[in-house]
């Protein structure tokens, strides 16, 4: 079963919820008009989170040339913007319902900075 509300009483109003939801929808609208454009696949090679170039990029630069590092700064974007993309409608949709349900709740309770260090948390693995 799917949450779609809960009844808890908010302190205040979750903008920091809001303005998640909002990025991610603005994000995805804008995969779907590179989609559109044949952009898309570029777009993702270039800027998509994969785990084995970063992991790899920070094992040479540990090990093995401290110049690496350069590689691994260059690619810090990727993680946060990884946070943000979504493969499918449905994905999106079930994300952002997770979010409104549960987020709202975690922001009147633990706060705004609370919540977007767990959602930073949560995205970057």
């Amino acid at each position: 079963m799917i949450p779609i509300s809960d009844h808890i009483r908010l302190r205040h109003r979750p903008i920091v919820i809001y303005w998640l939801i909002g990025i991610n929808i603005a994000i995805f609208l804008w995969q779907l008009k590179l989609g559109i454009t044949g952009e898309l696949a570029s777009f993702i090679n270039s800027w998509g989170l994969i785990p084995a170039q970063i992991s790899g990029a920070i094992t040479n630069a540990i090990y093995l040339n401290p110049a690496a590092w350069v590689v691994v700064f260059w690619r810090l974007p990727s993680l946060f913007l990884a946070m943000f993309l979504h493969g499918s409608i449905s994905q999106i949709v079930g994300n952002l319902i997770f979010l409104w349900v549960f987020g709202k709740t975690l922001s009147s309770v633990m706060g705004a900075r609370t919540v977007l260090a767990l959602y930073s948390n949560r995205q970057g693995g």
